[in-house]
């Protein structure tokens, strides 16, 4: 059976439920003929239509023209949270031990003894949003009750006395309740900067 061929019998076994052995028969193919451009270019094109462009690129790297830049990523991402040595590059892309790594090959472990790139800091957490949210607020309630209860005086309104109070114990709980997410989110800062 050709590499095409392989690749058809493959999708058959994916669509009957069987992916683990679509998948063991590709690697045997690989493993049986690790020369093989075609037999990479079945199995790359395997992972690719699973949706998996790591190992679309482990398999597809070899191959000329046939990984695209987030698939060779990918692949590289595998590598560098492993062991970035020559003896895990050829493990990976199953190669001879005696045999000179291709410019591919050599690029992808040069690229995984780079330093990852790094996030940049998010300055603003979700739980300080939150937290300035219920501080205005809390601070909103506290400026108009003056306000309310001058009217409550002048009206000589007891509803309104009342819905001055409530709005004190609202303004109160909100005050409690920024506290409460200001320790929580210092506390989750604090826990990521020792980790």
């Amino acid at each position: 059976m050709d590499a095409p061929a392989a690749l058809t019998r493959a999708r058959e076994l994916v669509a009957a439920g069987k992916r683990r052995d679509a998948i063991l028969m590709l690697r045997a193919r690989v493993d049986a003929n690790p020369g093989s451009i075609e037999n990479r270019r079945a199995f790359a094109q395997f992972y690719r239509d699973l949706g998996h462009p790591d190992q679309a690129g482990r398999w597809g790297l070899l191959v000329d023209d046939f990984a695209t830049d987030i698939e060779r990523e990918a692949f590289v991402a595998i590598l560098r949270n492993t062991d970035p040595t020559e003896f895990r590059v050829r493990t990976l892309l199953v190669l001879d031990r005696d045999s000179e790594l291709s410019d591919t090959a050599r690029w992808a472990l040069e690229e995984a003894r780079k330093p990852a790139v790094e996030r940049p800091e998010v300055t603003e957490t979700v739980l300080e949003r939150v937290s300035d949210v219920l501080l205005v607020t809390a601070w909103a309630y506290v400026l108009l009750l003056p306000l309310v209860i001058l009217v409550a005086a002048v009206f000589d309104a007891p509803w309104i006395q009342a819905a001055a109070l409530g709005g004190l114990a609202i303004a109160v709980a909100l005050f409690a309740l920024f506290g409460i997410i200001v320790a929580a989110d210092a506390l989750i800062t604090r826990m990521r900067r020792n980790s």
